[in-house]
């Protein structure tokens, strides 16, 4: 069951294309992150690996700073550290809390 795993997973990156695959918001993508437990640890490993990842994969994150260091939470509720995320990701963030920032300056200003 491993090599069918990771035959199908193979298979994904080789045929779907590019544009069809949604963001990862991790640094290590969701198909590279399943693939390596499975290589190493098996397809039951690997599956549960799956769905863990994929519960944690989606839309619903957001950044978070924690006593200077940047976190991030997940949809499931679980946090990581920002190393673990994908720079685009990060960037996005980045520029939202900027823009936050800045309404909120200037609206303490206009008071």
């Amino acid at each position: 069951m491993r090599s069918v795993m990771l035959g199908l997973i193979r298979v994904y990156w080789r045929l779907i294309p590019d544009r069809w695959k949604s963001t990862c918001i991790f640094h290590e993508t969701c198909s590279h992150y399943v693939y390596r437990i499975a290589d190493s640890h098996g397809f039951r490993t690997g599956l549960t690996a799956l769905w863990k990842r994929s519960r944690q994969c989606r839309s619903g994150y957001s950044v978070e700073n924690r006593e200077g260091k940047l976190l991030v939470r997940l949809a499931d509720d679980s946090c990581v550290e920002a190393e673990r995320i994908a720079p685009a990701v990060l960037r996005r963030s980045a520029a939202a809390m900027a823009l936050e920032l800045e309404h909120e300056m200037n609206a303490f200003a206009a008071r």
